[in-house]
């Protein structure tokens, strides 16, 4: 029998052996070794950890796909083992008989099948047929897809003869396992073994995305003026890593780009957020007669999507259609989700009706775009359909189902999709508790928010940020603030939209010391030019009233957005100053900014405030003859306080005939606030009693029509209000004060006493008040 060399018996007997080869053997040149598994590793990090005995290793220990693994594939290669072990050689060739051991190698790593793989390397060790090249690979492969490291590099070094499949198994089973540098370093090794890497190994750093570590590497390599495949993977490694001038400075080395690498820039382009340019790439790629694949198609009509250019994705459907692929389920699964996003809700369901193997990715694309206020009830039927048709769920279908239920303000329906996500399995994802705690927080309820909140057990920045935000919109800033500090205990640093809930927080509660605190600490982490940041920063200081403050950092922003016109025009509004709040909106208009429907918004406010009745009318009219902008209930409803604050209640009765809008709760409550400054009871009660139709369970509408009729001293007509609001389950909420001590806002009720430091502070009112 001839003898094989040293590694396959030391890795499978690590005992002290003896083993003798003849000196022209092809197996080896060896007279005596013991085993070296030590001696011959130099890995860093983790590597000292392994277990010097192999035989330890046992495959119960392994996690991942090896607790997954069916009885029948373990059975097989249990039946192989023995069949290999028993047929006789003359039976079966020996490149036949190699090509079965590398079979049985190659499924045992794909389950991780460590003892059972090991046995197989017994066989093929007494079988004694000297291994091929293919055959040191499969090994190799093994060891390194069961986590053997040790072993892996152990037959790397004994291999006579390593290719890149060798080099790139164990690099990409050292990578999965979590051992970057050491991948690195072997990387190193296999350069200086003078192997070239190959794309599998490069898109591999790309998937993990440690291209950033190992880009100088394969630089000097000169890898990219070897092939275009290769450029391609390393264009995907630039985008990976963020890396988008690099990625173009790799694309124009590029000499003959072909259809890949044109298409390879022009995704990541589109994933950087450049979909202009990438459609200028496009456009120079068809000038030079290269024709589009379904790849380059679909990352076109991402970019359509993504610039909210409809005419542009219509285009781009044509030339789908003139390119032979207007049945490919990709691409059209892209376009359905373009057309329900850009609002074509109609060309989406046709294009959704014309594609004849949907599966789940064409149903969450139909999904995608009813979040509406026009739409979104149809959203709870498609989901409902696609769980008749037998589709699954995922993790997409879920946050868009939740994002329907927040439009159509459903709580039952959102308490019915989490039941269905706990059932699936799916609860527990992150993005799925993310959608969770923002629908019930926009349905007010806060307890569930915080159930939600707690059993995550690994909390992220967007799930920070979205608690944050959730006890923001709901008017417990205090929380939010001590959330915000209880993430940083945690070591989580804010990004702009963390200190942006925070400080709007902080303009709720008129706290600007600690406003001040986190204006610091913005500066600190640089944040502070931040367009949202600053914007931030400017609304906290105009409603503490801190209206310099204000204006100096609006004035020292480096760029301006509509979002910061925006803050300071309604910013003045809130605060009574509507005509600085007009003065910065036609200082936008000289800066040549197109108002959007907030900035109308704060302008109304303005005008209201002020008593311009024909200014609003006029900004109101231009509202959709001048910027094309469709006004929005909120807009009508500041047309109705305009009219209501100048006492014109003949006009504000045909305003609503006029603009049919006797349906919605919130101009009658702009009415009725209305009727209760000017005593008008007559509108006022006939506000009050849609209002009882439209919301019954709002007790601020009975307290108000109370009030009106209490100021005309008609005292039974408050009785009647009081005991129709007592019917109705209804109590009137106290206000609430607070008062701050040692930088802690104590918040208290009319004759509540719960507060700890309740007695500091009726003696602190006590001396104030004397």
């Amino acid at each position: 029998m001839r003898h094989l060399p040293p590694c396959f018996r030391v890795l499978v007997f690590p005992t002290r052996i003896l083993v003798s080869t003849r000196q022209n053997s092809s197996v080896g040149a060896l007279c005596v070794v013991e085993s070296i598994v030590e001696a011959s590793l130099q890995l860093q990090e983790n590597f000292h950890n392994f277990p010097k005995d192999l035989s330890s290793q046992s495959s119960s220990t392994l996690s991942g796909p090896s607790k997954l693994c069916s009885a029948d594939s373990r059975e097989m290669i249990e039946k192989d083992v023995v069949m290999l072990g028993e047929e006789e050689s003359e039976f079966i060739a020996r490149k036949g008989k190699l090509r079965r051991y590398s079979s049985t190698l190659h499924i045992c790593a794909l389950e991780r099948f460590l003892n059972e793989g090991k046995a197989v390397h017994g066989q093929l060790i007494k079988s004694g047929i000297d291994p091929d090249s293919y055959s040191w690979n499969s090994l190799a492969n093994f060891y390194a897809k069961c986590g053997s490291h040790r072993c892996a590099r152990q037959v790397l070094h004994e291999m006579p003869k390593r290719d890149v499949v060798t080099w790139t198994a164990l690099i990409a089973g050292l990578i999965d396992d979590g051992y970057n540098r050491d991948g690195g370093l072997l990387f190193s090794d296999m350069r200086n073994d003078g192997v070239r890497p190959n794309g599998a190994l490069l898109n591999g750093y790309a998937r993990i995305g440690e291209g950033e570590e190992v880009l100088t590497m394969f630089s000097k390599s000169r890898l990219t003026e070897s092939s275009t495949n290769v450029c391609g993977c390393i264009l995907n490694i630039y985008s990976s890593s963020g890396l988008s001038d690099d990625t173009l400075k790799v694309f124009v080395r590029v000499k003959d780009s072909n259809i890949f690498t044109r298409s390879e820039m022009i995704y990541c382009l589109n994933q950087q957020g450049q979909g202009r340019e990438a459609s200028d790439l496009f456009g120079l790629m068809r000038h030079k007669g290269i024709k589009p694949n379904q790849f380059t198609l679909t990352s076109l009509v991402s970019a359509a999507t993504n610039l909210g250019d409809r005419d542009y994705g219509e285009s781009i459907h044509a030339c789908i259609c003139k390119s032979g692929f207007e049945s490919d389920k990709f691409i059209n699964n892209a376009l359905v989700v373009m057309y329900m996003k850009l609002g074509s809700v109609q060309e989406g369901w046709l294009l959704f009706d014309t594609i004849i193997d949907r599966d789940l990715a064409s149903w969450n694309a139909l999904l995608s775009g009813y979040d509406n206020d026009e739409t979104c009830d149809q959203g709870p039927r498609i989901f409902k359909q696609m769980l008749v048709e037998g589709f699954k769920p995922d993790m997409y279908t879920f946050c868009s189902i939740l994002r329907h239920s927040i439009c159509l303000s459903n709580v039952k329906f959102g308490k019915q999709v989490h039941a269905h996500s706990v059932k699936s399995g799916l609860s527990g994802d992150s993005s799925i508790g993310t959608a969770l705690i923002n629908m019930y927080s926009n349905n007010r309820c806060l307890e569930d928010v915080g159930i939600i909140f707690h059993r995550f057990h690994k909390k992220d920045l967007l799930t920070w940020t979205v608690i944050i935000a959730s006890y923001v919109q709901n008017d417990e800033s205090d929380k939010a603030v001590k959330c915000f500090s209880q993430m940083q205990h945690e070591g989580l640093k804010p990004n702009e939209f963390t200190l942006s809930s925070c400080l709007s927080g902080c303009s709720n509660l008129a706290n600007l010391d600690t406003g001040r605190q986190f204006h610091s600490l913005a500066v600190k982490l640089g944040m502070s030019k931040d367009t949202y940041a600053a914007s931030a920063l400017v609304d906290m200081y105009v409603k503490c009233r801190s209206i310099e403050d204000a204006e100096a950092l609006f004035k020292d922003m480096v760029e301006r957005k509509i979002v910061s016109w925006n803050t300071i025009v309604c910013g003045y509004a809130q605060i009574g100053k509507g005509e600085k709040a007009l003065e910065a909106f036609q200082l936008m208009l000289d800066e040549g900014f197109v108002p959007d429907e907030i900035t109308f918004i704060g302008l109304l406010s303005a005008c209201s405030n002020m008593g311009l009745v024909e200014e609003g009318k006029n900004h109101f009219n231009s509202l959709e003859t001048v910027y094309g902008i469709t006004p929005t209930i909120e807009h009508h409803a500041c047309m109705v306080n305009i009219l209501c604050r100048a006492g014109r209640f003949h006009e504000v009765g045909n305003f609503i005939e006029e603009t049919k809008l006797a349906q919605n709760a919130m101009i009658w409550e702009t009415v009725l606030w209305g009727s209760k400054i000017h005593g008008n009871m007559e509108f006022g009660q006939k506000a009050a009693e849609r209002l009882f139709e439209l919301e019954p369970e709002m007790h601020y509408n009975y307290i108000m029509l109370s009030d009106i009729f209490a100021a005309k001293g008609r005292w039974d007509d408050v009785a009647k209000v009081r005991a129709l609001m007592l019917s109705q389950g209804l109590k009137k909420e106290p206000g609430c004060s607070w008062v701050k001590i040692n930088g802690q806002a104590h918040m208290f009720f009319a004759q509540d006493g719960s507060d700890p430091k309740i007695n500091e502070i009726c003696l602190r009112l006590g001396k104030l008040t004397r």
